[in-house]
């Protein structure tokens, strides 16, 4: 971990969850998984798209982003600003979450400053992979934007390495041995939730054969029958702490249970698992206050940095969409937005024998427009 004297800013998105799984014989590839919930009107869902930003005299690189386009005098988060979610030609990818225990540091005269919501949009169009923006975060920039709902970042690229960018007291962490756990949630800070895991290392990494030592007769035979096989104490809740938890244990059971071949078609179905875990439906979370909107899981991507893919879903449509970055031209700025939210997905299949079926990559649509 590398203890920078820099401090970044931010706003908030109060429930996202990111997890990183390798795959690929030597763990040298990643599929980043990442969840967007926020508190807003349904309504307003139409407003979520994702857009192509070329090349230009600002951005070096070109790179494909989530950002929030609605006319509005004033938006419930300042998340929406900005970009809070993306990956670039490279395969540089990073995701904002929410950390409200940020605290941030003034304006630099010696560096350049960036308000929070030009983070995402200023790695992307500027840095080819993680290594550039320790580089830039340590020596060129400084993030300002003064009490706003702070935020903390993970980032992935197309080597594999990995990094979670976080600021405390004034100090910005660059966290860098990440993968292994590879889970952000949001508050508390990072460390706290890695200590946290400590609390679970009694938990059930085999099949326990036990049963309770003073069993009963009955109708059904004998009870308690153990029906469980090992998951009593896996957290259900959708609080940062269970959700960190939940990812992890989910993660590091799939790994080490599940004799499938550890390649991208794995790690597809485990990302998309360990996301249903952890979806919030409309409702499931109280409002803090009545002015407050219901918060629930917008959408999530899967992205693949080495091979530039960039998956993502909707609430109304969970099934996962592909964009290939390798098909796109970052030097034209001629590509229409897509709409996150397009409909249900649901398709009408008839038994006959002239189908019409969409081009699916295992389980996946493609998409190729431009």
């Amino acid at each position: 971990m590398l203890l920078l004297p820099l401090v970044v800013v931010v706003g908030p998105a109060t429930a996202c969850t990111t997890v990183m799984l390798p795959f690929a014989d030597d763990d040298d590839q990643l599929l980043v998984a990442r969840s967007m919930e926020l508190g807003l009107p349904y309504s307003w869902m139409d407003a979520w798209k994702i857009n192509v930003w070329p090349r230009s005299e600002a951005n070096a690189y070109g790179f494909v982003g989530v950002d929030f386009a609605r006319d509005a005098p004033v938006l419930p988060h300042p998340l929406l600003y900005g970009l809070c979610e993306g990956m670039n030609e490279h395969g540089l990818t990073v995701s904002t979450q929410t950390l409200h225990q940020a605290s941030y540091e003034r304006a630099n005269p010696a560096r350049r400053d960036v308000r929070f919501s030009s983070f995402v949009a200023l790695v992307l169009g500027s840095c080819r992979n993680v290594a550039d923006v320790r580089v830039l975060l340590r020596h060129n920039v400084s993030i300002v934007g003064g009490d706003l709902a702070g935020q903390h970042w993970a980032l992935a690229d197309a080597d594999g390495r990995a990094a979670i960018v976080e600021c405390l007291n004034g100090n910005l962490y660059f966290h860098e041995n990440v993968t292994d756990v590879g889970v952000l949630t949001n508050d508390p800070d990072y460390v706290w939730h890695l200590r946290h895991l400590n609390y679970y290392a009694a938990f059930p990494s085999s099949d326990p054969m036990e049963t309770f030592a003073f069993p009963a007769s009955s109708e059904i035979g004998v009870v308690p029958a153990l029906l469980n096989r090992g998951a009593a104490n896996l957290p259900g809740g959708y609080q940062p702490a269970d959700r960190f938890v939940k990812a992890f244990l989910l993660k590091k059971l799939a790994y080490g249970r599940d004799d499938a071949t550890k390649n991208l078609d794995f790690a597809v179905r485990l990302a998309t698992g360990i996301l249903n875990a952890v979806h919030i439906p409309v409702g499931a979370v109280a409002k803090t206050s009545p002015t407050d909107f219901l918060e629930f899981t917008n959408w999530a991507v899967l992205k693949v940095p080495s091979q530039r893919l960039f998956y993502y879903r909707s609430y109304e449509d969970m099934q996962w969409k592909q964009l290939d970055l390798t098909a796109v031209d970052f030097s034209s700025p001629n590509y229409d937005p897509i709409n996150v939210f397009d409909g249900s997905g649901i398709e009408r299949i008839s038994f006959n024998n002239n189908n019409n079926i969409k081009n699916k990559v295992g389980g996946v649509t493609s998409l190729y427009e431009s």
